[in-house]
């Protein structure tokens, strides 16, 4: 298949740049990039054939390559909302989006904002939001400490979010601040940073968790975070 390969890229990459040569050179080398990742969705599809393919990556343009590349040998593309918009109403990685079939948590932004945009092809369906378990929903009516929860997101909360934590802490020695860093953000810009302030200067009344967020839930009675769906 090299050389029909070899014929869909210099076909793509003709039109992408008698589109889109104007463009600054970084930009113009992602779209660039794009045929030869549509090549990797093929060649991935040539090897096994999918009934169905399920993507939790609505946010990334290789979605609508996989798509395209799963109509063409019969599979059928599943996505899910990744999260609840927590930024603005109309998110750029949120606008154009192509699934077969596509699961959201409610329909208002849909018909509102993004039916125009979002691909016909695609079966939407509101389904509701992650959240707790039966069990956990049924215990939230028994009575719980006064502690307080701090959610935070090294890839996007700078060093000052601990710092707030940290002054909360020490403005209420009686409670106990429990800290929830996202789970695999090690790499992350902040991460050997904010654990560091944890170790070296939290007080004795902050305690780090990697327990599941909802079961914390149940532990505290206040919650601190930022721009984030929890």
């Amino acid at each position: 298949q090299a050389l029909e390969a070899i014929r869909l890229l210099r076909t793509d990459l003709r039109l992408l740049w008698g589109a889109m040569r104007d463009l600054p050179p970084p930009l113009f080398w992602l779209i660039a990039m794009l045929p030869y990742r549509r090549l990797m969705w093929r060649a991935l599809f040539g090897r096994w054939r999918f009934a169905n393919f399920w993507g939790r990556d609505d946010y990334n343009v290789d979605h609508m390559l996989r798509t395209c590349e799963l109509r063409r040998v019969g599979g059928i593309s599943i996505g899910i909302a990744h999260g609840i918009q927590a930024w603005g109403i109309v998110e750029p990685q949120v606008r154009f989006i192509d699934f077969d079939r596509y699961y959201i948590y409610g329909s208002a932004l849909y018909e509102r904002y993004y039916r125009s945009t979002w691909s016909p092809r695609m079966f939407v369906k509101a389904v509701g939001s992650f959240g707790m378990s039966r069990e956990q929903l049924s215990m939230l009516s028994k009575p719980r400490p006064r502690d307080i929860l701090l959610f935070t997101d090294p890839a996007f909360d700078g060093p000052e979010m601990i710092e707030h934590g940290l002054a909360v802490a020490r403005a209420f020695p009686d409670r106990t601040l429990i800290v929830k860093i996202k789970q695999n953000r090690e790499n992350a810009p902040y991460f050997a940073q904010m654990t560091k302030m944890l170790t070296e200067a939290a007080p004795s009344n902050v305690e780090v968790s990697r327990e599941d967020s909802y079961a914390l839930m149940l532990r505290a009675s206040y919650a601190l975070s930022g721009l984030s769906t929890v």
